[in-house]
């Protein structure tokens, strides 16, 4: 929150009188769902990425402290979070509150910065609509080797920021080939398991969207 509030104020300096502000952030929604946990998948992205790190452990190709040591420094907010620098606790908030967005309240000031709107919206995984699209067009027989060339499209995309995650877990021990093989292994059965259930595994982007404005003087 403090550094959201510093966001703001910094905003708040900048905008012109008239000015408005588009605020597009990572959530994770009142139904528990966050960046590759939707309602459309069964499973979960960064779940399962912990799980067959773990596997791994188990299975002694790292050691339970390297598992342990791998951590994503992701905090998805809720609404309710985003909009804490304008319920009055700080800033020059004004005394009435309004509703903002399923039933949440807040006091739309904040620095000069007025709350206009604020809502949860979700941007669909792109790779897993193609998917499903192809899977209506495909005869029986060549469904296994279309989701495998599915999986090999689609993982990269989930690799590019979190390949470096996995290698910082890994102990400076290993050589930077070993952590980079242990990674790669780490993403192809992430990839075999996608090719062995396409419809279980996406990306879905959930988002807070905010329109904030600093009125006219």
């Amino acid at each position: 929150d403090v550094d959201f509030r510093l966001f703001l104020r910094q905003r708040a300096k900048e905008l012109k009188p008239g000015g408005k502000l588009g605020c597009v952030s990572f959530a994770k929604t009142e139904d528990g769902y966050f960046l590759g946990k939707s309602s459309h998948v069964s499973e979960n992205m960064h779940g399962y990425f912990s799980n067959i790190w773990q596997d791994f452990a188990n299975e002694g190709i790292i050691t339970q402290a390297e598992f342990e040591n791998t951590n994503f420094p992701n905090h998805y907010r809720s609404l309710e979070e985003y909009l804490l620098p304008f319920d009055g606790s700080a800033g020059d908030a004004r005394a009435t509150a309004a509703v903002v967005s399923n039933g949440v309240r807040g006091k739309r000031s904040f620095e000069g910065l007025e709350l206009e709107a604020a809502d949860y919206g979700e941007v669909r995984c792109p790779y897993y609509l193609g998917w499903l699209n192809e899977r209506k067009h495909l005869p029986a027989g060549s469904i296994k080797e279309a989701a495998k060339l599915h999986a090999n499209e689609y993982v990269p995309t989930t690799r590019t920021w979190s390949n470096s995650t996995f290698e910082s877990g890994l102990s400076r021990s290993r050589s930077s080939e070993e952590r980079a093989e242990i990674v790669d292994t780490m993403f192809q059965r992430y990839s075999d398991a996608v090719a062995a259930a396409p419809e279980d595994h996406a990306m879905d982007y959930l988002h807070a969207y905010m329109m904030i404005g600093k009125p006219l003087a």
